[in-house]
């Protein structure tokens, strides 16, 4: 495994390449000078040059390259624009409420989702089936901010019960930084459980079609252990798959939450980072989710051989 972990990674090599050589030519797509981006309308000539020079936008574009990914490799990435700190600061001050967000939401999705989606194939064509795809689809047709601002005025404004908005830290209190959470994982979780309860349904029902499900129906064994030991585990490595996707996916699906709650994670910090043209930002946040799509695809393909014993690297 240990072969096949570091042939990954180095395979891993080019595709962050081609990321890095595609984020750096964000600054130099179209016909307006970066810097007069950078600057803004209302700057003077000599503003805009004096942004030019410093940050070596008057040097050739492959030495502007080689110099711009040499600092990325050293962990440098950038001076913000507007905040004058580095990015890597930034986005140490943002990174607990995306973070926070992230993982509570496929803890709820995936706790959810798969015994939903087992119980639904176990019962496939009755009611119980029906109902629980009929509110799959749902959940999976409704755009995640209209969901957060449907829950805002149901649970925050209607019944006074949660936080409309903003974010507690974990250090000011367990009860604030859950009741903050509530509503911006609900909210981005929905989708990611349907999509997750409609694919664990179908392996499902793939699998327990299979001749051992009907063996081990023959010996006598009970429904939960035919479920959980027999159909579940032999069905786990598309389900994985799926979560591993929604993971990646929830790249974009925070974005929304925070900007919908107002919420100081990284969402935001992108978001207000594209709106006010700090490309430092926005190149050093695209770089880090890269990497971490990619890591997480990883720990997905190595997680095969814990559900499947015949899979060998």
């Amino acid at each position: 495994m240990l072969a096949y972990t570091l042939k990954r990674l180095a395979a891993a090599v080019p595709v962050m390449l081609i990321v890095a050589i595609i984020t750096f030519m964000l600054m130099h797509i179209g016909s307006v000078d970066p810097a007069s981006r950078i600057a803004g309308e209302l700057a003077t000539p000599e503003e805009v040059e004096k942004i030019r020079i410093a940050m070596g936008l008057d040097r050739p574009l492959l030495h502007q390259f080689v110099s711009w990914f040499g600092q990325v490799l050293s962990g440098d990435f950038g001076t913000s624009i507007l905040n004058r700190m580095p990015v890597l600061d930034l986005v140490g001050q943002r990174i607990e409420p995306t973070l926070s967000i992230a993982l509570f939401t496929i803890v709820f999705a995936v706790a959810l989702a798969v015994p939903m989606g087992v119980l639904a194939a176990w019962n496939a064509g009755t009611w119980v089936d029906h109902l629980i795809m009929a509110l799959a689809v749902i959940a999976f047709s409704m755009p995640v901010f209209l969901v957060g601002y449907l829950l805002i005025y149901q649970f925050s404004i209607e019944l006074r019960l949660l936080p409309v908005q903003g974010y507690k830290p974990l250090a000011g209190g367990v009860g604030p930084y859950l009741r903050h959470l509530v509503l911006p994982v609900v909210s981005l979780g929905l989708v990611f459980l349907a999509l997750i309860a409609r694919m664990t349904r179908a392996t499902m029902l793939e699998v327990l079609n299979q001749d051992y499900i009907r063996t081990a129906r023959a010996k006598g064994l009970g429904n939960t252990r035919i479920l959980v030991l027999h159909a579940l585990k032999n069905a786990a490595n598309p389900i994985v798959t799926t979560i591993g996707f929604g993971i990646a996916a929830l790249i974009g699906g925070v974005v929304v939450t925070e900007t919908v709650f107002a919420i100081p994670g990284i969402g935001r910090l992108t978001i207000d980072a594209v709106i006010r043209r700090d490309f430092p930002v926005i190149q050093g946040v695209i770089l880090l989710f890269s990497a971490a799509y990619v890591l997480i695809n990883l720990a997905i393909d190595l997680s095969y051989a814990l559900f499947d014993p015949r899979i060998r690297y």
